[in-house]
Parts: structure tokens; C-alpha cells; sequence
């Protein structure tokens, strides 16, 4: 085997390596400019439970309240009247879809609500309408149960609806690791072949 040969194998290698790379990269930068534009917009709802001094320390007892509170904020049924308050608050905005997501983070009394959605200005005001809406909800509820006062209540209004960005760094050097990867591998495949070629 000449050393001649082996240059041109890994020459070879090499180039369609880095071929393969800058390959992988346009893709992922086609891929994610693509995409189109959400805005998210976050709130905040705390359980009061009566009167807490430290509401920031405040951590509920009862996963069953804290699972229903997540449930009905994300029912059909309270998009539906959230859909229905936007529509008469605010008739001229033109409807999107919005997606709505409950976290509560662990040991604490604090709900989390996440909207999404392709326009800033209708995200936030969804959202807003569905915190009103879920509190009367609520409130309607207590009374008819006999109980006054609110358990729960507003930490933080919904926030301006900002755009979220893609890791692009991430997808780019993932697209850029593998298509080098293959292409290093096509080249190391064509350099063999010249390597072992008979002279």
C-alpha cells in the first residue's frame, strides 16, 4: 500500500466529511427558518387556602385540589368560555389557535399557566381571559358549595406574549455532527476502495 494511496484516503475522507457537515448544516437552517413564528405568554396562580402570611412558602397538602385546578384549566370546557370572553371583549382581533399548559412546581402552591400561540397580542388576552374565567368559575363554585372567599388567586396577570426561539445552535451542530459523520464514513467507504485497488 503506497503512501500515496493513503493520502488520497484520507483526503478523501476529509472532504466528503466536511462536505457531509455543511450539507447537514443548510439543512437545519432550512429546517428551522421554516418553522413558524409562536409567542408565549406565562401567568401565575397561587392557593391562598384562607390567609397566608408567606405565600411564596405556602405548599399544598392535597394533590386531588391541585390536580382538578390543573385539569379544568386545561378542559375544553374553560377554553371554550375563555374563546367566548376574547370573542366578546375583543371583537376585533382575528381568532388563532392557542395552546395552554399547567405545571405546578413541586412542594409549592404556585400554578404555572403557559400560552402559545402565532400572534403576541391574542395569546396574552386569551390567556387573561382564561384566568378570569376559571376564577369565576371557581368563585361560582365556592358559593354554591356555601364557602366564601376565594381559594386561589392571581401571583401574576399574563405577561407580553414573547416570540420563542429554537435552539438553533444545538439543531445546527446536531445537523453539522451527522452529516459529517456520514459523510466521513462515504468517504472512508471510497478511500478503501482506492487504497485496496490493484496497481
Amino acid at each position: 500500500m503506497s503512501t500515496q494511496r493513503i493520502v488520497a484516503w484520507i483526503t478523501i475522507t476529509a472532504a466528503l466529511g466536511l462536505v457531509g457537515a455543511m450539507a447537514g448544516v443548510v439543512f437545519q437552517v432550512h429546517r428551522i427558518t421554516g418553522m413558524p413564528q409562536a409567542f408565549v405568554s406565562e401567568a401565575k396562580l397561587v392557593s391562598v387556602h384562607g390567609v397566608a402570611p408567606d405565600l411564596a412558602s405556602l405548599a399544598l397538602t392535597d394533590p386531588q385540589f391541585s390536580g382538578t385546578i390543573i385539569e379544568i384549566l386545561k378542559s375544553g370546557e374553560m377554553q371554550r368560555r375563555a374563546l367566548d370572553r376574547v370573542r366578546a371583549l375583543h371583537p376585533d382581533l382575528q381568532e388563532v389557535a392557542v395552546a395552554i399548559k399547567v405545571a405546578q412546581p413541586k412542594a409549592t402552591a404556585f400554578f404555572d399557566i403557559t400560552a402559545t400561540g402565532p400572534d403576541p397580542k391574542y395569546t396574552k388576552i386569551f390567556l387573561d381571559s382564561l384566568i378570569d374565567e376559571f376564577l369565576a368559575h371557581r368563585q361560582d363554585l365556592r358559593q354554591r358549595m356555601g364557602s366564601s372567599g376565594n381559594d386561589l388567586a392571581v401571583m401574576e396577570r399574563a405577561s407580553s406574549a414573547v416570540e420563542t426561539l429554537t435552539d438553533w445552535m444545538l439543531a445546527i451542530g446536531l445537523g453539522a455532527l451527522i452529516g459529517g459523520t456520514v459523510g466521513a464514513a462515504l468517504g472512508c467507504l471510497v478511500g478503501l476502495s482506492i487504497v485496496h485497488r490493484p496497481e
